[in-house]
């Protein structure tokens, strides 16, 4: 399945809204008490999961931006669209290895998600809120 079959342009948003507001949110539940382990290593897991979110959206404007400005470029040249089209997939090609980034991404953001839950528990076993 494409990308864009399996997520939707409005769960993105929902996730890029979330990858702004949770940190936040996060930091102020934190203050600047770091006196357990678990806390921490899911809080370095948060930050670490934030800039490769960042990352990986700096990447793909950077690469969308490229694709549709050679595209102007190839039109003003007088390309034909096959042409275009053609020179353009190999360039779609090498914006797809940069998708690559989410064999990073993914799996930090599963190791913040358990480090949380880890957290969670521990505060709800031992009596703290």
């Amino acid at each position: 399945m494409y990308p864009n079959q399996v997520w939707s342009h409005g769960w993105f948003q929902v996730h890029f809204v979330f990858g702004i507001v949770d940190p936040l949110v996060i930091f102020v539940h934190a203050g600047v008490h770091f006196h357990a382990l678990v806390p921490i290593i899911a809080l370095i897991a948060l930050v670490l999961v934030v800039m490769s979110g960042i990352t990986g959206q700096a990447l793909h404007y950077l690469a969308f931006r490229t694709l549709y400005e050679r595209r102007h470029e190839l039109t003003f040249e007088g390309m034909t669209e096959d042409a275009i089209e053609a020179y353009l997939h190999g360039l779609a090609l090498q914006e797809e290895t940069l998708r690559r980034w989410k064999c990073l991404h993914g799996p930090l953001t599963w190791s913040f998600v358990s480090f949380t839950l880890l957290h969670i528990g521990g505060a709800l076993f031992f009596g703290g809120f």
